[in-house]
């Protein structure tokens, strides 16, 4: 009896880990192998943190979907986006809401998802000059 046991237990173990091999999702790795320790690490090296200046990172609460801000040297802040599909990370984007008349920085999505909150310089209304630093959100539909 003690001998099935093992025997149960050996099988479900040998299961198990053959249930939780890696298999290869994407060709982009955002999260580092290594483990965190009391140095930083750095996040999606070469995709989202590059030799430009990125910050304010948001998921979505499925964690299929990002956004982040990035500032290329002489340029302005825009706001960039990813998508996990098919099990595979898109390159970064630039979000569909963003415009060449101003800046957009400093995403945030709701805790629900349905709402994407961020920063921005563009004109209000029918406006041709900007007036200033404005909160704006986009509704997922």
């Amino acid at each position: 009896m003690k001998q099935v046991k093992i025997l149960t237990i050996l099988i479900f173990l040998f299961v198990f880990i053959a249930s939780c091999q890696y298999s290869e999702k994407s060709n982009i790795t955002l999260l580092s192998d290594q483990i965190p320790t009391d140095t930083a690490l750095i996040f999606g090296q070469g995709i989202i943190s590059t030799d430009n200046f990125e910050f304010a990172i948001t998921f979505n609460p499925e964690m299929d979907e990002l956004y982040f801000t990035r500032r290329k040297p002489e340029e302005d802040n825009e706001i960039y986006t990813m998508k996990l599909v098919d099990d595979k990370w898109s390159y970064p984007e630039l979000a569909f809401f963003s415009t060449n008349k101003a800046w957009g920085f400093e995403p945030h999505i709701s805790p629900n998802g349905d709402l994407l909150y961020f920063g921005s310089t563009r004109p209000l209304n029918d406006t041709i000059e900007s007036s200033g630093m404005h909160q704006w959100y986009s509704k997922k539909v």
